[in-house]
C-alpha cells in the first residue's frame, strides 16, 4: 500500500510517532553542528542582522529552533510554525504529549548532535539528531516552500544490525541487482549461496508501507528480510530482495496516485525479479518460489497466479479478513494497551470507523474522495484490492504453500490464520504452521506482543528459517 506519506508496516508504529511524515525524500546533505562558540566567531560584530538573517533563511537553522521550542517547551509558538494541515491534526497540547513521549522514551533532552537535510522540489526534510539521557532519538522535520513545519515524526536512533547466529557468511555472497526495467525500476540485492548451482531461489516479497530490501523496522534495528536472506543463502537457497517502487518513486508515484494499485506496488516487481532469476545461471529455474510477509503474504496467490514459473508460495503472517477488520482490531488494541482507551484513543478509532465505511459499501467507495479514505489513499486502490480475497486465491492456485504465522502478533492474527485454515481445508500441498512465541517479525518474545518490541535487538527464529529451508528442499524434481 502506497503510504510512503505515512508509516512502514501498517498499525506498527508506537505510540511515541504519532506525527505523521508528510513525504519520503531522497538525497542527503550532510550538515555540521552550528551550536557552540566555535561556531560563532564575529557573528555578533558586523552585520549581525545580515548574518541572522542568514541563519533563518537555513532549514537547519530553522530545524534547530524548532526543536530548541520543543526542548524549551514552548509548543504554542512551534505550532505556529506549522502549515494549515498540521495545525489541523497537530494541537499545541498534542505536540507537548508526543514530546513528552519522547522524553519518557529516551530520557531528558540534552543537545542537538547533528542535522541532515533532504531536498525533494520545493520540500526540504532536517532529520536532527537528539541526545537524550538514555540514547538519541531523530526528530524528521519537514519544510515547505514557505519555510512551514509540514511534516514530523519522531523515532529512536536504533543500535546496529548483527548477522543472526545461523548466518554463515562465508557460504554465500552478495550482490547488487536491478528488479525490473525503465522509469519504475528498483535497486535489490541478491545472496547466491557459494559452490555449484543451480540452486533453488526465493523471492521476498513486503509487507505495507515504503520497505526497503531489508525490511528494517520502522524504529528499531531488525532487519526481517536480511535476517531471511542471510538464513536460507547459508542453507543453499538463492534469495533476492528489494526496495519498493513506493521507497525508490515514493515521490514520482504522486503523478499517478488516482489509478496507482496493488498490482504497480506488489505484482509487476514481484514479475521482474521472477525474470531477473530465470536470467541467472546460479539459479534454477525450475525452483523458484515467492516469500510474502504480511500484507505481501495476503498478495502471495495473486502474484503466484499471475507467473507460471514460481513453483510455490510461502506465506508468513498473510491477513485473510480484509484491511477494514484490520485495522480497527490493530487500534483497538494499541489503545488498550496501558488498561484504558482515553478520548483521543477512542476519536481515533472512531475516524478510522468512518474512513474504512466506503471499504464495505463499494458503491460508496466511488463516491468518496480520497482525503476521507484511509491514509488519503484513492479509490482506486482500494477498489483493486477488495476485488483480491486471498484465500479465495489461494484455493485456486495449484502448487505447493507453506504458511507460517506468529500466535504473538498483534497485527496479522491467530484470527486471520484460521481463516487459511478453514480456506484450505481439504486442499493438497498445504503446510500450515503456528508458533507459540513469535511476534509480526517472527521474532521471540514473552507476553502481550507491544510496538516497543520492534525497538528491541532480536532476529526471525532459527526454525522459521529451518522450516522454510526444509520445505524448499522437499520440493526437487
Amino acid at each position: 500500500m502506497t503510504r510512503s506519506m505515512a508509516s512502514a508496516e501498517r498499525g506498527a508504529r508506537p505510540r511515541l510517532p504519532l506525527v505523521p511524515l508528510a513525504l519520503v525524500l531522497g538525497g542527503c546533505v550532510a550538515q555540521p553542528p552550528t551550536s557552540g562558540p566555535a561556531q560563532r566567531p564575529r557573528a555578533e560584530a558586523a552585520s549581525r542582522g545580515g548574518k541572522q538573517r542568514s541563519a533563518i533563511r537555513s532549514p537547519a537553522a530553522r530545524a534547530r529552533r524548532f526543536v530548541g521550542l520543543l526542548a524549551a517547551h514552548d509548543f504554542q509558538t512551534a505550532a505556529a510554525l506549522f502549515d494549515a494541515p498540521m495545525k489541523a491534526a497537530l494541537s499545541p497540547s498534542r505536540l507537548a504529549k508526543a514530546w513528552a513521549d519522547l522524553e519518557q522514551d529516551g530520557g531528558r533532552f540534552k543537545t542537538i548532535t547533528h542535522v541532515k537535510l533532504q531536498r525533494r522540489g520545493s520540500m526540504t526534510a532536517a532529520t536532527v539528531e537528539l541526545q537524550l539521557a538514555r540514547g538519541r532519538h531523530q526528530a524528521r522535520v519537514v519544510f515547505d516552500a514557505r519555510h512551514r513545519v509540514t511534516g514530523l515524526f519522531f523515532k529512536p536512533v536504533p543500535p546496529p544490525w548483527k548477522p543472526p547466529p545461523y548466518a554463515r557468511v562465508a557460504r554465500f555472497r552478495e550482490q547488487d541487482v536491478t528488479v525490473g526495467a525503465g522509469e519504475w525500476a528498483t535497486p535489490g540485492t541478491l545472496s547466491v549461496p557459494s559452490g555449484k548451482g543451480p540452486f533453488p531461489a526465493l523471492i521476498l516479497v513486503h509487507g505495507s508501507g515504503p520497505n526497503d530490501r531489508d525490511e528494517s523496522s520502522a524504529s528499531g534495528p531488525r532487519r526481517v528480510f536480511k535476517d531471511l536472506a542471510w538464513g536460507l543463502a547459508s542453507r543453499g537457497i538463492a534469495v533476492v530482495r528489494y526496495d519498493k517502487r513506493t521507497l525508490t518513486h515514493g515521490r514520482k508515484l504522486e503523478k499517478v496516485m488516482q489509478s496507482f494499485t496493488q498490482r504497480e506496488e506488489y505484482v509487476e516487481d514481484a514479475l521482474a525479479a521472477v525474470d531477473l532469476l530465470r536470467g541467472d545461471g546460479r539459479v534454477d529455474p525450475r525452483r523458484i518460489f515467492l516469500l510474502g510477509h504480511s500484507e505481501g503474504g495476503s498478495l502471495a496467490p495473486r502474484i503466484g497466479a499471475a507467473s507460471k514459473h514460481i513453483r510455490g508460495l510461502v506465506i508468513l503472517a498473510g491477513g485473510t479478513r480484509g484491511f477494514a477488520t484490520t485495522i480497527i482490531d490493530q487500534l483497538t488494541y494499541l489503545a488498550g494497551l496501558d488498561g484504558s482507551v482515553d478520548a483521543e484513543e477512542r476519536a481515533r478509532i472512531e475516524d478510522m470507523r468512518r474512513r474504512v465505511q466506503p471499504l464495505r459499501q463499494p458503491a460508496l467507495l466511488e463516491e468518496t474522495p480520497a482525503d476521507r479514505l484511509p491514509f488519503h489513499i484513492p479509490a482506486a486502490y482500494w477498489r483493486d484490492a477488495l476485488a483480491h480475497h486471498p484465500v479465495e486465491a489461494a484455493r485456486a492456485y495449484r502448487n505447493r504453500m507453506l504458511i507460517l504465522q506468529g500466535e504473538r502478533d498483534y497485527q496479522v492474527t491467530m484470527a486471520d490464520f484460521a481463516g487459511w485454515k478453514k480456506g484450505l481445508s481439504g486442499r493438497g500441498q498445504v503446510t500450515l504452521r503456528s508458533y507459540p512465541r513469535l511476534d509480526h517479525h517472527f521474532v521471540e518474545g514473552e507476553g502481550p506482543s507491544r510496538p516497543e518490541e520492534y525497538r528491541r535487538p532480536g532476529h526471525v527464529a532459527k526454525t522459521v528459517i529451518d522450516d522454510i529451508a526444509a520445505w524448499i528442499e522437499r520440493g526437487k524434481r
